[in-house]
């Protein structure tokens, strides 16, 4: 019986760890391309709503998907399939190699890793899931910030040729 709950232990922590470095990677993703792309609106709070909603949208799902599934396993695996079911019918068209072994096969097997998974203690699990992807965001964001703060815009947001 200790034999199965070391297993489940460990299934629990490879979930969250994955679950933890996915966010970690497209919060670094996400927050990069916001600065570099889409902070542009004159508006703080259109910024804003575009970060949240354009750039870091991937890792907030992930970051809450993993806590429902941590909270509850068998209702987090149901919402893992319909997760992949709906990356399927969205990407459908695409390779088996990229449809299949990179975006739904990796999405079935963090479900079922939580489904069959039981960290303990699970409080440190919940905090390492939330933790991964706001370290990255408050770490990078103030340099970036800084970046896009010292831009000068001449104003002309189209297509053009630059010169040399």
């Amino acid at each position: 019986m200790e034999q199965k709950r070391k297993g489940a232990r460990a299934l629990g922590w490879i979930a969250a760890g994955i679950t933890a470095v996915f966010t970690g990677v497209w919060a670094y993703w996400g927050i990069v391309e916001n600065f570099h792309e889409g902070w542009y609106a004159k508006s703080l709070l259109e910024n804003l709503g575009t970060m949240f909603f354009q750039y870091l949208s991937v890792p907030l799902v992930f970051m809450l998907l993993g806590l429902f599934s941590l909270r509850w396993p068998k209702m987090g695996l149901g919402v893992h399939a319909l997760m992949a079911a709906a990356a399927a019918w969205f990407f459908w068209g695409a390779s088996f190699q990229v449809l299949g072994l990179i975006i739904v096969l990796p999405i079935l097997v963090l479900g079922f890793l939580y489904f069959f998974g039981r960290p303990e203690p699970k409080k440190w699990a919940y905090r390492m899931i939330v933790a991964a992807p706001l370290l990255v965001i408050f770490a990078i964001s103030p340099f970036k910030l800084a970046q896009v703060s010292a831009r000068v815009s001449d104003g002309d947001f189209g297509a053009r040729t630059v010169q040399g």
